[in-house]
């Protein structure tokens, strides 16, 4: 049996999340940039901020979003906080990310003779 861990390689991922989010998130006085924590933590990578946050990224009143799906940049309006959208990832850092994953197992792969000898560690 080959084991494949994927921890080291979801860990980079993490510092590549993390630093696009530093880019985008909001900021007034810095304490939600300072609040961004991304970890790996079983199989997960878990990203973590100030509560209000949310708030900030989804939008609130007439200017709230059902998901994050793009950044836009900050935008002042009247009557709510408009949807900033800043935990989204670009294509191009979702392509980096599986780009690095399928580097990971194509080397465990040509390690093996039999593919259904691989057992996924994370």
């Amino acid at each position: 049996m080959t084991k494949i861990n994927l921890t080291p390689v979801l860990k980079k991922a993490a510092k590549v999340i993390r630093a696009r989010l530093l880019l985008q998130v909001p900021v007034a006085s810095g304490s939600l940039r300072d609040s961004i924590e991304v970890y790996v933590r079983d199989n997960e990578i878990i990203v973590e901020y100030n509560e209000y946050g949310m708030y900030t990224n989804l939008g609130t009143g007439p200017y709230r979003v059902d998901e994050a799906d793009k950044y836009e940049g900050d935008k002042e309006v009247e009557g709510g906080v408009f949807a900033q959208e800043w935990t989204a990832l670009p294509e191009s850092d979702i392509a980096e990310i599986n780009l690095m994953i399928e580097k990971e197992i194509d080397k465990a792969l040509d390690k093996v003779e039999d593919p259904k000898d691989i057992i996924f560690e994370i």
